[in-house]
């Protein structure tokens, strides 16, 4: 904690007085008990959320998950005339598996004003982690979809196993859109996982490097395994880097061209991804790709679908829209 200063008052240039002093203050419980003077071991938080909606699960990643105590928010000050307006502590229910911890975010904005918080994990000796900011917002945001969704992108075709089987180290590609097994996938808000034949989606080699291969791998605990679905952008970022981005490689619009990460580019369409679901329009007719309700929160209007087999057209369901913020 540092404070300082304590301003200019009137005549108190002429009268000698003004405060120009810092004092740091660094709290007993960022230190050993023993009394050596040496600073204690922080919780680790590898990825964490940087948005939430309210009442909604929140993945934090620590290698110290077993000894974690305490999981809460800090409201950013807002200081003024020595008080602090927006001053609050809002612990958080949790629960500790592995490497992770699963908190859930405060359930109304009575209990937490929309805006941004540090969010703390805190061991059972009492010392907390460096924070994490998060933002904390109104409405429904990036809703699970169904499972068993398809992830459709550039050319309208779909994300794909390559061979259709689970298999460990399968890479991912671009492919026709169909209703095989390969294409079915299920993504959780909760822990971020993408999921598809029993296995995750994994950023291979290092997880922060652009252009690094995308590929099917068993579900393991960690941020390469961890994928952020932004509905006001519609894309996949990794959470192990969420400035990289899923697409096909180098942006290709090629059949069955692979999967990687790559660095964000506003309003590139080999980064946009549209997650959708099979819905019949009658007894014996086609099945038609539409989008689900709730998918895409924040998108407009409803979509029409033309069905290969009687050219009539579909009008799927209103979407369902989410929070705008504040």
């Amino acid at each position: 904690m540092l404070t300082g200063g304590g301003g200019i008052c009137g005549d108190c240039l002429t009268k000698g007085y003004l405060e120009k002093n810092v004092e740091c203050f660094s709290p007993p419980y960022l230190f050993r008990k023993d009394g050596s003077g040496l600073l204690a071991s922080r919780p680790l938080t590898a990825a964490a959320p940087t948005t939430s909606g309210y009442g909604q699960a929140l993945a934090i990643d620590t290698p110290q998950a077993g000894t974690i105590g305490k999981v809460g928010l800090v409201r950013l000050g807002a200081p003024t005339h020595s008080e602090d307006q927006g001053q609050r502590y809002v612990p958080l229910s949790f629960t500790a598996s592995g490497t992770r911890v699963r908190a859930t975010s405060p359930a109304t904005s009575n209990l937490a004003p929309a805006g941004y918080y540090m969010l703390f994990v805190t061991d059972t000796a009492g010392v907390p982690s460096v924070a994490k900011i998060i933002r904390l917002q109104r409405g429904l945001l990036n809703p699970s979809p169904p499972a068993g969704t398809l992830i459709a992108g550039v050319g309208a075709r779909c994300v794909d196993v390559e061979g259709g089987a689970a298999v460990d180290h399968a890479a991912l590609w671009m492919n026709a859109c169909s209703s095989s097994a390969s294409q079915r996938w299920v993504s959780s808000t909760a822990d971020r996982p993408l999921r598809s034949l029993g296995r995750c989606v994994e950023v291979a080699g290092n997880p922060r490097r652009s252009t690094a291969r995308v590929e099917l791998n068993t579900c393991a605990a960690g941020s390469r395994q961890g994928w952020e679905r932004r509905d006001s952008d519609r894309t996949i970022r990794s959470a192990a880097a969420p400035s990289l981005r899923l697409q096909p490689k180098a942006g290709s619009t090629a059949y069955q061209a692979r999967l990687e990460v790559a660095t964000c580019a506003p309003g590139a369409v080999a980064q946009r991804w549209t997650w959708r679901r099979e819905a019949r329009r009658g007894p014996g007719r086609t099945k038609a790709l539409v989008r689900g309700p709730g998918l895409l929160v924040g998108d407009t209007g409803i979509e029409p679908v033309t069905s290969s087999v009687s050219g009539k057209r579909a009008t799927a369901a209103p979407i369902a829209r989410g929070g705008d913020g504040i």
